[in-house]
């Protein structure tokens, strides 16, 4: 597949604005015990002197505590810092560079059977498994990634979280071409309840393919959950939540 070199170089250019930006902020914040966001131990080691104690810092765990109404306004800021910059998922710009080659093509990105059931898997930049998109009409943005200019995105999102969010973006077709993604609505869950006859299940999904979209059964599972109501679980990540 084509891969947009000239956009993948300028995504890194952001980030390696925002990490710096990061990394100074982190320094002061912290009153120079946090040198680096990628300093899992030293930021642990940190929170600790704030009675923060924290086993993690993976994302999930980063959601729950930034969800806690009660965290100091240094502390909140320190995770808020790791969540927006620290993500693994940067390392796919360097991953997509280091793949192509002079016709801007990557290959060999998928493995027949990779996977024990016998579904196909992803390599080297593993295409199947790219961060879900956390902000909207996120290739809106492309001018200003391509402009270099980390403020303009700053102003509407966090610059990282919106080179992440383009990640398929940097996909591309071929001059005359057009992409087609395809994939199969809800396989595993339908399989699964129809193999277990959980017909409950199997006439949401019959409802929501005729048009009701209350009847999403991840919606449904996320309204449970949340105690919430169905326009309020169409929000990131609630649906996520419930699949």
């Amino acid at each position: 597949i084509q891969i947009d070199r000239e956009l993948v170089n300028a995504a890194q250019d952001i980030v390696e604005v925002g990490v710096e930006r990061a990394n100074a902020d982190l320094v002061r914040i912290t009153s120079g015990a946090v040198q680096e966001v990628k300093k899992i131990q030293a930021i642990k080691s940190w929170l600790a002197t704030k009675d923060v104690e924290v086993t993690s810092l993976d994302k999930s765990h980063l959601r729950e505590l930034l969800d806690s109404k009660d965290l100091p306004f240094d502390v909140n800021n320190v995770l808020q810092l790791r969540s927006d910059v620290g993500r693994s998922s940067v390392a796919k710009l360097d991953s997509m560079l280091a793949v192509i080659g002079k016709s801007d093509r990557a290959r060999g990105l998928l493995l027949y059977h990779g996977a024990g059931t016998g579904r196909w898997s992803g390599k080297l930049i593993q295409p199947q498994n790219f961060p879900r998109g956390e902000v909207d009409n996120v290739e809106s943005f492309i001018p200003d990634v391509m402009a270099r200019d980390y403020d303009a995105i700053d102003l509407v999102a966090p610059p990282i979280i919106v080179v992440l969010s383009m990640l398929r973006s940097m996909m591309t077709a071929a001059p005359g071409h057009e992409l087609i993604g395809a994939d199969y609505s809800a396989i595993e869950a339908r399989v699964l309840n129809w193999v277990a006859g959980q017909e409950d299940m199997l006439e949401n999904f019959r409802a929501y393919d005729a048009g009701d979209k209350t009847r999403d059964p991840y919606i449904r599972n996320a309204m449970r959950l949340y105690s919430l109501p169905f326009e309020q679980i169409l929000k990131f990540p609630h649906r996520q939540t419930g699949k």
